[in-house]
């Protein structure tokens, strides 16, 4: 195997790791401190709009659009392009230090002072007329009192005399309403039986029907159809007639009309859905 040439880079960290240490390493090196450039001021007034601005007062005499000309000088301070106060609200007190801000003066608090009430305070009470209000506590005994009175009550004697109801004259005779009750139950008995003999009679006597088959209906409109076309074979042989001389041709003539009437109404009839046949 084949070693590469070394490169100049190579052989430049191969020197210096092969260089001895120093003392002078261990003093520590001033480090060199940035020089900051000094803080840039536009060379523009701040308090001018820019040129065709459009932000500003909504309502005076001053045309909207501002500073059409780019101009640097002030503006004029009759026209002021915004009103005081208009971007964060009037100007108010600056605090250096935003943790003080809205907090007292002092960080010690007041001593406790005792609470007392000025305007809900009653006056005091005096005891002397509070004593002479008070009754002073008989000697009475009540409960030997309310013995002798049970003992020498009298009794009670009863004014009213009580009702004896079996001594009245309806006693043990049915009521009346009773029987008007009764007589409105039998009518409507009566009523009902009535209109179940109706129902009854008129189930017997109805007439008993079914329904017509297609096969059976098509044949019946067949057979009317060619019955129709017969007769009107015959009507239109004495149509061109107009002077009916005879009574015959006269009456043959209406009849022909009125069964074609009655042949083309079976035929509607039969033209339609359902065909009932009653089997009488």
């Amino acid at each position: 195997r084949t070693q590469r040439p070394e490169t100049p880079a190579q052989a430049a960290v191969r020197r210096m790791s092969m260089q001895e240490e120093s003392i002078y390493d261990l003093i520590p090196k001033e480090v060199a401190q940035k020089k900051k450039p000094p803080r840039y001021k536009s060379k523009f007034n701040p308090k001018i709009p820019p040129s065709y601005s459009t932000f500003g007062q909504a309502g005076g005499a001053q045309i909207a659009t501002h500073n059409v000309g780019g101009h640097f000088n002030p503006p004029d301070p009759s026209h002021k392009v915004l009103q005081s106060g208009a971007t964060f609200g009037t100007a108010t007190k600056h605090v250096s230090d935003f943790q003080k801000y809205k907090t007292r003066k002092s960080s010690e608090l007041p001593a406790p002072k005792k609470f007392n009430y000025t305007d809900r305070r009653k006056e005091k009470l005096n005891a002397r007329l509070e004593k002479e209000k008070i009754p002073k506590r008989g000697k009475k005994n009540f409960i030997k009192k309310n013995a002798i009175d049970a003992i020498l009550k009298s009794t009670k004697k009863k004014n009213k005399q009580e009702m004896r109801y079996v001594e009245k004259p309806e006693y043990g005779k049915v009521p009346e309403y009773l029987r008007e009750v009764k007589s409105d139950i039998e009518k409507e008995k009566q009523f009902i039986e009535q209109m179940l003999e109706k129902s009854k009679a008129a189930s017997e006597t109805e007439q008993k029907s079914r329904v017509m088959d297609e096969s059976e209906k098509e044949e019946l409109l067949d057979a009317l159809k060619l019955k129709w076309q017969d007769v009107n074979e015959k009507y239109q042989k004495i149509s061109h007639i107009v002077n009916h001389d005879t009574i015959g041709k006269k009456l043959r003539k209406e009849q022909y009309e009125a069964e074609m009437d009655e042949l083309e109404a079976a035929i509607r009839k039969l033209s339609k859905g359902t065909v009932l046949i009653s089997d009488d």
